[in-house]
């Protein structure tokens, strides 16, 4: 069952702590669901991918100061159109200019982000974030990707949400495990993670907003199958 707060996350989370002697704190972790859902000729269809952010902070000796990483664990979201085609969700925003995607979820989720990310994971996973679904900003969309030919993965090609259909995009914590299973739908996923190269690749140096398809790795679907 899902639910709306992350308690089992924290309690997850916690418990690993204490067992490697730890502070959790300085790790606090929470899952989400993130789901697509889209308006078709046929009605509306959606698709969802629960994943799971974790802020570890760690204090730099030298200074006495501290810093935060952000680890994302899960899968892109997978949409099944009735045409027959799928619309993924990737683990990267539609417009890099902005942020990350670990930073735009929690800036939905917790109404108190401050930019401190291990606080701000801390509170949503002890239940303190926005109550039931969020919807995202457009602005904050992840990129959203579909394959000529789901066989091949240089066919990717960039979707605009709006022509394609999506109505909204929406975050809710959930204690539901993490999604799995998408390299079944991409059987070429793993091999090309594993060259850690784009799906599309381009020689050039430096690439504009408008070829942000040609940065796009199978990391954006996975973030598991390579480690």
């Amino acid at each position: 069952m899902m639910a709306r707060r992350g308690v089992l996350a924290t309690l997850a989370g916690a418990a690993a702590a204490l067992l490697g002697g730890c502070d959790w704190s300085l790790a606090p972790s929470f899952r989400f669901r993130m789901t697509v859902e889209v308006q078709t000729p046929q009605g509306p269809v959606s698709g969802s991918s629960v994943l799971e952010i974790q802020a570890n902070r760690q204090t730099d000796l030298m200074t006495g100061g501290n810093t935060v990483g952000v680890d994302l664990t899960g899968e892109a979201v997978a949409v099944d159109l009735p045409d027959g085609r799928t619309l993924f969700a990737v683990l990267r925003l539609a417009d890099q200019k902005i942020d990350d995607l670990p930073t735009v979820v929690m800036k939905t989720l917790d109404p108190q982000f401050d930019y401190d990310r291990a606080d701000s994971a801390m509170r949503i996973a002890r239940g303190r974030g926005a109550e039931g679904p969020v919807a995202l900003s457009p602005e904050a969309y992840p990129l959203l990707v579909m394959f000529a030919d789901i066989a091949d993965p240089t066919s990717v090609e960039r979707v605009d949400p709006a022509a394609i259909g999506v109505t909204r995009i929406t975050l809710e914590t959930t204690d539901d495990p993490v999604t799995t299973g998408i390299e079944r739908r991409l059987a070429w996923l793993e091999a090309v993670g594993r060259e850690r190269g784009a799906l599309k690749p381009s020689h050039s140096r430096y690439l504009k907003d408008a070829k942000l398809i040609n940065r796009v790795r199978a990391t954006d679907f996975n973030t598991e199958l390579f480690k």
